[in-house]
C-alpha cells in the first residue's frame, strides 16, 4: 500500500490510527447499544443483535443485521484478496514466479494479473470447500 500513497511515512500511520480509532469507537457504541437493549445475562452468544432486536418486537431488524454481516464478510474477503495480490506482485517482481503477474495498471497502479490469479484461486478453493470450513476461516 505504501507504493500507492503520496507520502507513505505520514499517510500510512495516520490512516491506520484513524481507522482503528473510528472502528474502536463504533465497536464500543454497538456494545453499549446491545447492553442497553438487553440484560447481559440474556444475550445470545450465537446471534446477539438478531435476538435482541427480536425481543424488542423488531423482527425486521434481523434482516438488517444479516445484511450488515454479509457486507462485513465480503469486505474481509476483498481486503484479504487485495493483500494477497500485492504479495503475488512482489514475488513476481523478484522473478520467483513469472513476471507477467507483476503487471500493474498504468492509470490506477493496481496489480491486474495477480488480482485475477488470487480471485480465481480463491473462488476455486471456495467452490471445493464446505461452508463450515469457510466460515471457520473467517471467524
Amino acid at each position: 500500500m505504501a507504493e500507492e500513497t503520496k507520502n507513505p511515512s505520514r499517510d500510512i500511520p495516520l490512516g491506520l490510527l484513524g481507522s482503528m480509532s473510528i472502528v474502536t469507537v463504533i465497536y464500543c457504541l454497538t456494545v453499549l447499544l446491545l447492553s442497553i437493549m438487553q440484560n447481559y445475562r440474556e444475550i445470545n452468544t450465537q446471534a446477539a443483535y438478531s435476538v435482541a432486536f427480536q425481543s424488542l418486537g423488531m423482527k425486521w431488524a434481523k434482516y438488517l443485521v444479516a445484511l450488515g454481516a454479509l457486507k462485513g464478510i465480503t469486505t474481509v474477503l476483498l481486503v484479504g484478496a487485495l493483500g494477497r495480490a500485492r504479495c503475488v506482485t512482489h514475488i513476481a517482481q523478484a522473478h520467483m514466479i513469472p513476471p507477467w503477474f507483476a503487471l500493474v495498471h498504468p492509470k490506477t497502479g493496481t496489480p491486474i494479473n495477480a488480482t485475477l490469479l488470487i480471485t480465481i484461486l480463491s473462488g476455486f478453493i471456495a467452490f471445493c470447500s464446505s461452508l463450515g470450513v469457510l466460515t471457520s476461516l473467517l471467524s
